[in-house]
């Protein structure tokens, strides 16, 4: 009764503002309960005393036109009730077709207030207006479009200011997810000019919303979007435009083709059509060929092809409710897209007429467009584009779906070899979807269309050219599996094809490549795929430890969205684990063999974050192992593995050498996870090979190398050009001397943003005569691992095409000296930006420089350079060997031998740091003669030699330094066992070094405080070690499993953030990471022995004994390793002696046994103190 009485009082304008808000706010209320607005009804009465049912939807509305406007702005915050989710985009349309024919009424002013008055509420009218459009664009994504178009209307006929309504556009934009309110018109400003023509004239559409000073300057940024609708509604004023953009008309048609001939095909190919869209198009083609022959026409419509499929596949839109099987992907809430928008049938209909406009041949549209070389990898680039350049989730669900359609259409042409275009294409389709499903996997609906695009590519090209689908097996299996983890029914279609490529597995073409897929999960729905594919493998090789690091290697050290597979890392765990004797090192290639696993590893957790954890059990299960090298350097047979076709080996030409490296790299950024880096090594890659000498490299390439390798080379077909279109690339002139680079040079914390400004400046300086180099800045600047590959390409090019100008010499050789100087004085240094500067010297030492007279050693040297620069900046970033190197070259170029060294001190110091660091003995002792200094000597000599004792008793600790005096302390009475007297000493110590060692001795000591309870230590994000392993030995001891894990993840992630970041040009820098997370593994295995009480401790005890022999050498990291077993078992011996047995006599032998070993290899290292400490602490244990 209350709503009647009220809804009645407030049409007789009996209410106050706030009742009548309140009373809006309960229609609200009750709409809320009644969405589709046909249960509940209200009446009120006329004056002729009869009752008129109303909704309450309807009643509602009647508020926007409220006579006070804190009633009206009330109702536009709360309008959005109309417009809920769950309603479909015809219902959404309703309620704004209502809603804005109140609108409309709303802006009213009433004719007897006076001007001031009148102009007042006409403001207050239109700002209430606006804050409900805003509501309704903001809430009903079926009506933005709608709504934004109603702005621009009503801006343009002078109805309200364009500056409040761009405003209001922006609010609206930055709610969507716009950069901006010109994104956003600029997005939808094809529809808007439609719209707008459909009230005037073209030179009357408000370009001030798109912060644009005047007309001319809007027809000469947007002629391409106003161009095809003045061709059908106002021609008159193709000659403005015409004028603005200093184009004729002719090219203005020919620019703006693809979209208008979209227009017009569509209407044309349907016989059963639209008379007024057929009787528009037609009048259209007509004016069209008044303005340009037919032939011309004929001609531009070839050119553009590419781009008018594009078109025409970009307005595909199936709606849920339509008969298609692509509509199975639509949900019925998804909104229309922004118009043109046509049906499935219209645009297959479209594309099957495309042919006849060209000749009268049955062929296909793929069949025609596969004619042209570049046309089917131009608009599978241009969809992917369209895909991932919205950032609106049903925009890119309806894109995606236009590409399934495509790349449907294409492999059903397969058979045909689409003119060479086949292995692009089949590769293109097959890792666009893992971009997708990389990028936008988490969403169901567009994981489904993934899934559906992937089945029929691969089932075509498995039946049709099953030798080129088999390359990439490894990215359809790693794209499939999170599918087949979604919820049944869903999962089924990806199980199905996997099932499929499996089954297919004895085509010799497949099985190549399904022997190296990591295996596939042994548990849920792939559990059988999983039985067939290790029957496969068994079936061809038998399984060892270097089938499978060399497996893993090559599976992954390729592409990165094909690189992160789970199941690798554990099967690679696996067989490190059973064939653990395997990795005994005697002979240089297994211990290669482990240095390229090692690097495989790291560069895997420095790409996948994720597997960092079973990264760090890999490299745990390799251990602290002796290498034979001491360098950590991988060679490999032929370079570096899963390598493109880049091929320099084959060429004598320097040019050659170089053209083909270019090649390589930019063909394996086809396949990048980056759409942007695609779309520039793309559009590189076709101005490359229209160049004569990128021609000749690829046509030399094609028939120098195995045909395996050939197979990857028909991936560039769509690049290459027609020999009548080759062309010498004009190179500009220098725009900018290079002495005037000296800020590019400038050290910058920014690696990335620093290397790609220096090198594409560079580029563009006009000092690079290659024509192959001077393209390639587009991929410079959206790919750094690239942008520093060139690098040193362009600086020599520029060094060999200048010889004759030293001024070129000299300014480079400043700027590169300023460099090396001004960064290794930075705080943080920055190493990233060192290594790439002296990578380019190192590059230009294996390039021949043609110059009269010295030797091929005295001509290698492009710079001028001062060595010992270098040497020390190299030292900075732990590149020892390199810095060994320039020190050695420092010396030939002064003319010095070992005596002259004496009288420079800097030049000693930093020998002997450089031959301790990479472990070279006889290096150490014949740097330590060099030193004057009686004193210096002996103790680096002690230290060197770990004469421990002597060092801390004769040692003049007040003459040196305080952090390297702690630091010798710590080393030495670790070294001499001292563990009490470092426990004492570094109570009172804060810096983070010492808190280190002072948390090792409290578990060295096994200071747990209180035995009841755990005293857990804090652990911080960097070099937590010793923390993470007093706190697991306590969880161990207290059988805390859910902690332990805490501890031992956290422990992993920060070894392996070191690792990642360290030089890994030493062995030396590697083992100390290892070693630590072997005894992680250690732990993590004795804690099975709490969990499992019935598993015997014997294997454990077994394995840790196997594992000695393959040690290394270095007594302080074999150390750890036995003081953290011993540990280990410590902690866990009450859970045996509660039970006692067997097991319990086994953890007490075992016990002995790791001590006895450790005292006899400290006897062997000399390190008596310890071998003393453990023989005590052997005494304690028999009596246990």
């Amino acid at each position: 009764m209350a709503p009647y009485v009220l809804l009645n009082l407030y049409s007789e304008g009996s209410l106050c503002p706030d009742i009548r808000c309140s009373l809006a706010d309960a229609l609200v209320a009750a709409v809320s309960t009644d969405l589709k607005g046909n249960v509940l009804f209200l009446t009120r009465k006329r004056k002729k005393k009869e009752e008129d049912p109303i909704s309450v939807r309807d009643a509602l509305i009647q508020f926007i036109v409220d006579a006070d406007h804190s009633v009206r702005l009330h109702l536009a915050r709360n309008i959005t009730v109309l417009f809920p989710e769950t309603n479909t985009p015809l219902e959404h349309m309703n309620n704004f077709n209502d809603l804005k024919d109140m609108l409309r009424k709303s802006t009213l002013v009433k004719s007897n207030l006076d001007e001031h008055s009148s102009e007042d509420e006409s403001v207050n009218r239109v700002a209430s207006m606006l804050c409900t459009l805003q509501s309704v664009a903001c809430s009903a994504r079926s009506c933005e479009y709608h709504v934004i178009s109603l702005l621009v209307t009503s801006t343009g006929q002078g109805h309200m200011n364009s500056d409040i309504v761009k405003k209001v556009i922006r609010r609206i934009s930055e709610y969507l997810g716009y950069a901006n309110e010109i994104c956003l018109l600029e997005e939808m400003l094809s529809y808007l000019v439609s719209q707008w023509m459909n009230e005037g004239t073209i030179d009357g559409f408000p370009y001030t919303l798109l912060s644009l000073d005047n007309i001319n300057e809007f027809y000469r940024k947007y002629y391409r979007s106003v161009v095809p609708h003045i061709l059908a509604t106002d021609r008159d004023s193709l000659q403005s435009i015409s004028d603005a953009t200093l184009l004729s008309k002719e090219d203005l048609i020919k620019e703006s083709l693809p979209v208008t001939m979209a227009s017009i095909l569509k209407a044309m190919a349907h016989s059963d059509g639209d008379e007024d869209s057929k009787r528009q198009a037609k009048d259209t083609n007509e004016y069209i060929l008044s303005v340009i022959s037919k032939e011309t026409l004929n001609t531009s419509l070839k050119h553009s092809l590419p781009l008018l499929v594009v078109e025409l596949l970009t307005r595909l839109y199936v709606p849920a409710n339509s008969d298609s099987a692509l509509a199975q992907y639509s949900n019925v809430c998804d909104p229309e897209p922004i118009p043109p928008h046509h049906s499935l049938s219209a645009i297959s209909t479209t594309l099957q007429y495309l042919p006849s406009c060209f000749s009268s041949s049955t062929d296909s549209f793929i069949s025609v467009l596969a004619k042209q070389k570049e046309a089917l990898q131009t608009i599978a680039l241009h969809l992917n584009l369209r895909i991932f350049s919205t950032h609106r989730v049903f925009e890119r669900k309806r894109l995606l779906i236009s590409y399934s359609y495509f790349s449907s259409l294409v492999s059903r042409e397969l058979t045909s070899g689409l003119h060479g275009s086949l292995p692009y294409m089949v590769m293109d389709i097959i890792y666009s979807v893992g971009r997708v499903m990389h990028h936008h996997g988490n969403d169901e609906s567009i994981s489904l269309i993934c899934c559906d695009t992937l089945t029929n590519v691969t089932k075509a090209a498995i039946e049709k050219c099953p030798e080129v689908i088999g390359r990439h097996c490894h990215m359809i299996i790693n794209t499939l599996l999170p599918l087949t983890q979604l919820p049944e029914p869903k999962n089924k279609p990806a199980i199905a094809l996997l099932d499929y490529i499996i089954e297919n597995g004895q085509i010799r073409a497949l099985q190549d490549h399904l022997i190296l897929l990591d295996p596939l999960p042994g548990e849920g729905p792939v559990k059988e795929a999983s039985s067939r594919l290790d029957i496969i493998k068994a079936s061809v090789n038998e399984q060892s430890l270097s089938r499978e690091i060399n497996r893993f290697c090559m599976v992954h050290s390729g592409n990165s969205i094909a690189s992160d597979s789970v199941q690798g890392l554990k099967s690679l765990l696996h067989c490190l684990k059973s064939f653990h004797s395997e990795l005994q090192i005697n002979n240089p290639d297994t211990s290669n063999l482990i240095l390229e696993l090692i690097h495989t590893l790291l560069n895997t957790a420095r790409h996948s974050p994720d597997s960092s954890c079973h990264v760090s059990q890999c490299l745990g299960e390799i251990g602290c192992i002796e290498l034979q090298s001491i360098s950590a350097h991988v060679v490999t047979n032929g370079g570096t593995r899963g390598r493109g076709p880049g091929g320099g080996y084959v060429f004598k030409q320097e040019r050659d050498k170089i053209v083909a490296s270019v090649l390589e790299s930019l063909s394996v950024l086809l396949s990048d996870v980056s759409i942007s880096v695609v779309k520039a090594s793309s559009h590189c890659l076709r101005d490359v090979l229209s160049t004569n000498s990128g021609a000749s490299v690829l046509q030399k390439l094609e028939h120098s190398v195995s045909q395996d390798d050939n197979q990857w080379f028909n991936v560039l077909e769509p690049f290459k050009q027609n020999k009548k279109k080759l062309t010498e690339n004009l190179l500009t002139s220098v725009s900018r001397p290079l002495h005037n680079f000296s800020l590019l040079w400038k050290p910058s914390q920014d690696h990335s943003s620093w290397l790609r400004e220096l090198v594409c400046s560079l580029i563009t300086s006009g000092g690079v005569s290659d024509e192959v180099l001077s393209l390639v800045k587009p991929v410079c600047q959206v790919k750094l691992s690239f942008c520093e590959s060139v690098f040193p390409l362009v600086v020599h090019d520029i060094l060999s095409s200048n010889s004759g100008e030293k001024s070129i010499m000299e300014s480079l050789s400043k700027q590169v000296g300023d460099f090396l100087t001004e960064s290794v004085s930075m705080d943080p240094i920055p190493h990233q930006s060192i290594n790439s500067v002296i990578n380019i010297v190192m590059s230009l030492r294996k390039m021949p420089r043609l110059r009269k007279g010295g030797t091929a050693w005295e001509n290698n040297f492009w710079l001028d350079l001062n060595f010992l620069d270098i040497a020390n900046a190299a030292f900075k970033c732990c590149s020892y060997f390199t810095s060994l190197l320039y020190i050695e070259i420092w010396c030939n170029h002064q003319g010095f031998d070992a005596s002259n060294l004496t009288a420079y001190p800097e030049v000693q110091g930093l020998l002997l740091q450089v031959y301790s660091q990479i472990g070279e003995h006889d290096g150490s002792y014949g740097a330590h003669l060099l030193f004057s200094p009686k004193e210096e000597f002996t103790r680096k000599l002690d230290e060197h030699e770990g004469r421990w004792e002597e060092l801390l008793t004769y040692s003049n600790w007040e003459g040196m330094l305080t952090g390297k005096c702690n630091e010798l302390l710590d080393k030495g009475c670790k070294s001499l066992a001292y563990y009490h007297m470092l426990d004492v000493y570094k109570k009172e110590t804060s810096d983070s070094t010492s808190q280190q060692c002072y948390t090792e001795n409290i578990w060295r000591l096994t200071q747990w405080r209180d035995t009841d309870d755990m005293n857990l230590l804090h652990v911080g994000t960097t070099d937590n070690y010793h923390p993470c392993l007093h706190n697991l030995l306590l969880t161990l001891k207290h059988n805390k499993k859910a902690q332990f894990d805490e501890f031992i993840t956290k422990g992993r992630a920060s070894i392996i953030n070191e690792m990642v970041s360290t030089s890994l040009e030493s062995v030396c820098n590697i083992n100390p990471h290892l070693t630590r997370l072997q005894t992680l593994n250690e732990l993590e295995s004795t804690f099975q022995l709490v969990l499992e009480p019935d598993l015997s401790p014997s294997v454990l005890l077994s394995n840790w004994k196997g594992k000695l022999s393959n040690m290394s050498t270095d007594f302080e990291l074999v150390e750890l390793v036995l003081s953290v077993r011993f540990h280990a078992l410590l902690s866990v011996l009450p859970y045996y002696k509660r039970s006692g047995g067997e097991n319990e006599s086994l953890i007490q032998s075992g016990l002995l046994n790791v001590l006895s070993t450790k005292a006899s290899l400290a006897i062997e290292a000399q390190q008596y103190q310890i071998t003393l400490h453990t023989c005590i602490v052997c005494v304690c244990v028999c009596v246990l």
